[in-house]
């Protein structure tokens, strides 16, 4: 099985690296250079399917591939259903990306104003580099080589950011991601030399034993490391105040790569910041007071976010910033499950697991949703050229597919029975209801949930509505919009069917997330039964069931009964444009614009999220005259001529 395992591994990393000389030498050729890179990507999904049915079989899995001379550090890849299930998530969505991504590319890149070549050149092989690194940040356990992975990620996250690097907006957000970025990376760097001081390796295993040491002699330094360490992972996260750089690098990015940020980059973060409250903190036998102030303080920042993201988002007319902020709200119900998990383990570990179960539930369901949401604003991007709410609307009609993909995402992110993103509120529901049973500040954190959950179908309802329904701001200009290519159209399929289908059947994504948890702690959590799921309670009383069937059945009855009782009144039927309530208006009079959804309180939930600006520094960003651009420029010719 070992042999089998680290075979795998060398096909996961060893196609990525392949990816990305393909996209070198390939980029004369848009559309082949996009569909091997989409191909490599598919083989090294493939291996780590391989790879995680060996996993959740033996429980763990660890390689060791080399070491430094001189150098008191291994590179140690270890496998356990926590990062495994993260590394899914990277090859998966990385591949519905790069599917995607084909002919959204060719489009670029055939607007681009420099060759179509160098447009190519400096997506694939940084997309390629990005999925690679990703996949290390997981699978590495030693200090000194997981921080070199952590810092490779930052590079080609801020070349893909600043793909369109000639506008000034662009350059600005990506600049904003890498110095955010690099801040968050000191605060991790400075924790890893705190531990690798006392220790004498970077090994997990010693920083395991030196935070035991610690929690014993010198408590200040134990907690000094792990706010160290949350620091640099909350950054990653989209925690606010240090996640702001998302609102502006989700919409200078490609679409693909958005998609990539949100629905998998930031979810790092909650794969570290787990990883470190469970193995650090937890293994090394903390306080339950420590534990206790850790995990509430991590909850109380995830409740700001959902609170403070939820209401920008609410108020924004960018699709894609309306998205971004909804990435940092749907981040704070991560940390909140999070939290709790952290509170609640030296009070109950059954409590503890069920809100560590939750969190990683969330985790795949808003990587799927906002993955599929991303990927709607691109195609709506694509087909109509802008972001801009106030301009869009009546897109139902011209693009279908891409409509109902972005209603299920839409529902999914709003937490309706049904869908992935339900699965994950309810337990985190589940969880905090009975963790205000031990402790009643967890009651607050609830009722941030709770207006969270408002905010997020609110923001949901005016993305779907001013896109797709009503009638479009300016009617002339989409008389020629049509919809998106297939390719574009089957990575939306994918995702609408994954949502759907955790919905109907939540054991697909709470089985892997109760594995991750009981490879650190074997305490049961709930009952599974078929499609259902059923919550036990501490005392082990069933305290909440998700019967998906019976929903199902329910709504279809509701239906029929509905479809019935029309055709029994006899009354006449007729058919008129949507969004009318069956009254015979113009579309132009009954159109509700962008700026008119929740009008009333726009200017206080535009007023809650304070953006921290960047500095102004005109040198930093390119002129189409300026020495950086023809700099570019003569770098893009020396790849062309060298390139077949």
């Amino acid at each position: 099985m070992l042999a089998a395992a680290t075979l795998s591994v060398e096909l996961i990393f060893g196609l990525m690296a392949v990816g990305v000389i393909l996209g070198v030498l390939l980029s004369r050729w848009p559309r082949a250079c996009g569909w091997a890179c989409a191909a490599v990507v598919a083989g090294a999904a493939g291996a780590a399917a391989y790879l995680a049915n060996i996993v959740f079989a033996q429980g763990h899995v660890e390689i060791i591939a080399g070491s430094i001379t001189g150098v008191p550090a291994q590179l140690v890849l270890h496998f356990t259903p926590l990062n495994v299930i993260f590394l899914l998530m990277i090859l998966g969505l990385g591949l519905v990306a790069t599917v995607y991504s084909v002919q959204y590319v060719e489009k670029v890149a055939a607007e681009s104003p420099g060759s179509s070549m160098a447009a190519v050149v400096r997506y694939y092989p940084a997309l390629m580099l990005f999925l690679g690194s990703m996949a290390a940040v997981v699978s590495i356990s030693d200090l000194l080589f997981f921080f070199i992975a952590w810092t490779l990620m930052m590079l080609p996250a801020f070349l893909l950011i600043i793909h369109d690097y000639r506008k000034r907006e662009v350059m600005r957000a990506g600049l904003k991601f890498l110095l955010f970025s690099i801040v968050g990376n000191l605060g991790i760097l400075l924790g890893i030399i705190i531990l690798y001081r006392a220790g004498g390796d970077f090994s997990f295993a010693t920083a395991r034993d030196t935070m035991t040491a610690f929690l014993q002699v010198q408590p200040w330094t134990a907690h000094l490391v792990f706010g160290l360490l949350m620091f640099g992972f909350l950054t990653k996260l989209g925690i606010y105040p240090m996640g702001d750089w998302l609102p502006d690098a989700h919409p200078a990015a490609p679409s693909p790569v958005s998609a990539l940020l949100s629905g998998v980059m930031i979810k790092l973060g909650a794969y570290d910041i787990a990883h470190m409250a469970l193995e650090l903190m937890g293994r090394a036998n903390a306080s339950s007071s420590a534990m206790m102030g850790w995990g509430m303080a991590l909850a109380a920042l995830g409740a700001l976010s959902v609170l403070l993201g939820g209401a920008a988002a609410a108020a924004n007319t960018d699709t894609k910033r309306l998205l971004a902020f909804s990435s940092v709200s749907q981040s704070g119900y991560i940390l909140v499950c999070l939290g709790i998990s952290m509170a609640f383990i030296p009070v109950s570990m059954q409590m503890a697991g069920l809100a560590f179960v939750a969190a990683m539930v969330f985790v795949i369901a808003d990587g799927i949703h906002k993955s599929l949401l991303f990927l709607t604003a691109g195609s709506v991007l694509h087909a109509t050229g802008t972001r801009d709410l106030m301009l869009l609307g009546g897109l139902g009609e011209k693009m279908p597919a891409t409509t109902k993909a972005a209603i299920v995402g839409a529902l999914s992110v709003g937490g309706i029975p049904l869908t992935a993103g339900f699965v994950g509120k309810w337990l985190l529901f589940q969880s905090a209801l009975q963790g205000a049973a031990y402790q009643p500040a967890v009651a607050i954190w609830l009722l941030a949930i709770v207006v969270g959950s408002i905010l997020s179908l609110a923001y949901a309802l005016k993305y779907v509505g001013a896109t797709y329904l009503g009638a479009p701001g300016v009617a002339s200009s989409r008389e020629d919009v049509r919809e998106v290519p297939l390719s574009m159209r089957v990575p939306q399929l994918v995702l609408l069917l994954a949502s759907v289908a955790a919905g109907l059947w939540p054991s697909l994504i709470v089985r892997p997330a109760i594995s991750a948890w009981v490879t650190t702690a074997p305490v049961p959590i709930s009952g599974m039964a078929g499609g259902a799921l059923m919550v036990e309670s501490v005392g082990g009383t069933t305290a909440g069931g998700y019967i998906p069937p019976v929903i199902l059945l329910l709504v279809g009855v509701a239906a029929l009964l509905a479809w019935g009782l029309s055709r029994l009144g006899g009354a006449p039927v007729r058919e008129v444009r949507t969004w009318q309530s069956g009254l015979e208006l113009p579309l132009a009079t009954t159109r509700l614009p962008a700026s008119g959804w929740y009008w009333p309180f726009t200017p206080v939930l535009r007023s809650i999220y304070r953006e921290i600006p960047m500095p102004d520094v005109p040198a930093l960003y390119p002129r189409p005259d300026g020495a950086f651009a023809r700099g570019w420029r003569r770098f893009e010719r020396t790849i062309a001529g060298l390139l077949p």
